[in-house]
């Protein structure tokens, strides 16, 4: 379904990937865990076509997309949904107006359709009943949910999620965790999640992949993740100061 070939990435002067090579199966949900700056939401953003890579091959859906055109890779990516790290909503529109701009946009559905599709997915995230108000007058926990309802309503067949649990409280970041493998579930996705937090990751994850050094570092189940004994992976698992990778 997603399969990175030896991706490489420079910005600023640094590259930022360096030969990633990563495989996503159809159906399954991996976690790209990594330190801060080590190009995790920059590999997100090349599989979306956001950015190009500078090296390396994109394959989606059993196809080379690493040169496709913006008008090509516009149709592409109609089949995947992103959720954003803030959630983006947009703030003069209502949860409902959010949810709907996709169908509104990229579909012919008439309003009663529109209207029905939102309705699910909204119900979906448990926010049936706040798609009349403004981002301004819901919780960031809302936000997520409601960017969440956003990125499937287009019934995509991958979902990407940039730090689905940051700057949430433990609860409400296992809610957010609750989700996305009910997405997995209920909807049959293929899903790629980008995290920081180790508890989310051996939740959500059917395989993890480290990225460190613009590569990966190591990638397998949660239990392999967990036993692992190479000193950086560990070092990060654990939230270590001392070890291979400097603290600055």
């Amino acid at each position: 379904m997603i399969r990175l070939t030896d991706v490489r990435k420079r910005l600023g002067g640094r590259e930022v990937l360096s030969g990633v090579n990563l495989t996503v199966e159809k159906g399954e949900t991996m976690a790209i865990i990594g330190y801060s700056g080590t190009g995790k939401s920059v590999t997100i953003k090349n599989i979306t076509g956001l950015m190009s890579p500078d090296g390396g091959t994109i394959e989606l859906f059993g196809r080379d997309v690493t040169h496709y055109s913006p008008r090509q890779y516009a149709e592409v990516r109609k089949r995947i949904g992103l959720l954003f790290q803030s959630g983006a909503l947009l703030a003069w529109m209502t949860v409902f107006e959010n949810v709907a701009l996709p169908l509104r946009e990229h579909t012919k559905m008439t309003e009663d359709q529109v209207r029905a599709r939102v309705m699910e997915k909204l119900a979906l995230v448990s926010l049936q009943d706040a798609g009349h108000k403004y981002p301004a007058e819901i919780s960031g926990g809302m936000k997520k949910r409601a960017g969440l309802a956003r990125a499937i309503v287009l019934e995509p067949d991958i979902v990407l999620y940039d730090e689905p649990t940051s700057g949430l409280d433990p609860v409400m970041s296992n809610a957010i965790n609750e989700l996305v493998l009910d997405m997995q579930k209920a909807l049959g996705v293929t899903q790629v999640v980008v995290t920081h937090d180790m508890n989310s990751a051996y939740m959500i994850g059917n395989h993890i992949a480290m990225l460190y050094g613009g590569k990966i570092e190591q990638a397998g189940t949660p239990d392999d993740i967990r036993r692992s004994t190479n000193p950086i992976v560990r070092q990060f698992i654990n939230g270590e100061t001392a070890g291979p990778h400097a603290v600055r």
